[in-house]
C-alpha cells in the first residue's frame, strides 16, 4: 500500500521512487543520519519518540494493534499469554504494547514479519503481537492455520519519515498526499490494498 502511495507521489512529483529494504528498526536512525536514504516507508507509527530524530508526514493510514495465536493453541483471549512468549518485529509499537501490556510476558523481537509469523507457527511463540493490517494479511494469506484473537483499538497513525533538514520534500510529499486525497486517488490506492 505504502510502496504504491509512494510510487504514484513519486510520478507527481517528477521523481523516481528507487525502493531499498532495510530491517524496520533502522529505518528512522537511517532517515535521521541523512545520506542513505530521503524517505522512510514502513508502516513507521507516528510517536513523540520517533519525531525527536525525524520529522514525520501527514498521516497515510490508522491503525491499531493485534494478537495473533495458532487456531489449535486454545488461546482465546490476551489473559492467557502472561508468562508466555510474544514475538514482535524489533522496533515496533507491536512490540512495545505487548511489553506493555500482557504481564510477565517474555517479548522475543525479530527482524522481520515473517520470522514472527514462523516462530508461532513452530512453537517458539505462542503469540504475535502486531498491527492489525498486517496480521489481517499474513492470516488471510499465508498463516491460515493462525487467527486474530484480540484488535486493539490504540489509534496509531503512521506517516513517512523524512529527515528533519528536508523541509522542502516534507511540504511536496504533504501537498500531493492532500491533492491525492482531494482527487480520490489515495482511496482508490486505499481500496486496492484493503476493500474488503
Amino acid at each position: 500500500f505504502e510502496v504504491d502511495l509512494v510510487q504514484e507521489i513519486a510520478d507527481r512529483l517528477g521523481l523516481k521512487a528507487d525502493i531499498q529494504n532495510k530491517n524496520f528498526d533502522a529505518i528512522v536512525p537511517a532517515i535521521a543520519a541523512g545520506g542513505s536514504a530521503d524517505l522512510g516507508v514502513s508502516g513507521i507509527t507516528i510517536t513523540p519518540e520517533r519525531e525527536e530524530q525525524v520529522a514525520f508526514t501527514s498521516s497515510v493510514y490508522d491503525s491499531n494493534q493485534s494478537i495473533v495465536v495458532m487456531k489449535d493453541s486454545g488461546i482465546t483471549d490476551i489473559s492467557q499469554l502472561e508468562g508466555k512468549t510474544v514475538a514482535a518485529q524489533s522496533g515496533t509499537t507491536g512490540s512495545d504494547w505487548a511489553s506493555e501490556n500482557i504481564p510477565n510476558c517474555k517479548v522475543t523481537d525479530f527482524a522481520e514479519v515473517t520470522a514472527c509469523f514462523a516462530a508461532l507457527q513452530s512453537g517458539q511463540a505462542d503469540a504475535v503481537s502486531i498491527d492489525l493490517p498486517v496480521a489481517a494479511e499474513y492470516v488471510k494469506t499465508a498463516y491460515q492455520d493462525a487467527e486474530i484473537i484480540q484488535e486493539t483499538p490504540t489509534g496509531e497513525q503512521l506517516g513517512f519519515a523524512v529527515n528533519k533538514d528536508n523541509a522542502a520534500l516534507l511540504d511536496a510529499i504533504n501537498n500531493t498526499l492532500t491533492e491525492m486525497n482531494a482527487d480520490g486517488t489515495y482511496q482508490k490506492i486505499y481500496d486496492e490494498w484493503f476493500a474488503v
